[in-house]
């Protein structure tokens, strides 16, 4: 009895530990599709390395046909965190992007609630959920001034937060685009 109270402490001490060191963890896949997310997009393209259209922090996978672009240095702030590249569905065939914008910090559920205070206010959100993500926080709301919902991954780095963002014209939009933000929230590294 002993030892296996022993052993859940210790799994109880270690699943706290790691919600708060920013290290990568593995999610069970029981956590990871509780918001029903559809299949991921089929990879076309790698994102983020020194030399690509948006050098970054990270790299992630693309869909076909997705545009990147780099973003010019201070140009876009939201929440103290700079607009780095902006990912363009219209060649696939939709209305809106994939944004990543980095920022300082080592606390990627801090960071998000930042980001989306920045962009919404507390007032435009409803629906609101957050999960644990391998390596941050992920979140998913309605934003009630456009009536679209919104889609937005925290990361930490070692040089900073990295956030993901999946912005579409409306509703339809957004889930017609989710099988490539589902692709690169997956395999971020």
């Amino acid at each position: 009895m002993r030892t296996g109270t022993r052993i859940v402490a210790a799994a109880a001490a270690v699943a706290l530990l790691g919600g708060c060191s920013g290290e990568q963890r593995d999610l069970p896949k029981a956590e990871s599709d509780t918001w029903g997310d559809p299949p991921a997009a089929a990879s076309a393209a790698k994102i983020g390395a020194p030399g690509s259209a948006c050098p970054l922090p990270v790299t992630f996978d693309l869909a076909a046909d997705w545009s990147p672009e780099g973003v010019e240095d201070g140009l876009f702030d939201q929440g103290g965190f700079a607009l780095r590249c902006e990912i363009d569905a219209k060649p696939a065939g939709h209305l809106g992007f994939l944004r990543v914008w980095t920022g300082p910090g080592a606390d990627s559920a801090a960071a998000l609630e930042t980001f989306v205070k920045a962009e919404q206010g507390t007032a435009a959100i409803t629906d609101r959920r957050t999960r644990p993500h391998k390596l941050g926080t992920e979140a998913t709301y309605m934003d009630v001034e456009n009536e679209r919902p919104e889609r937005v991954l925290a990361v930490f780095t070692t040089q900073g937060i990295v956030i993901l963002t999946l912005g579409g014209a409306d509703t339809e939009e957004h889930k017609a685009m989710l099988p490539a933000y589902v692709l690169a929230s997956r395999t971020i590294a």
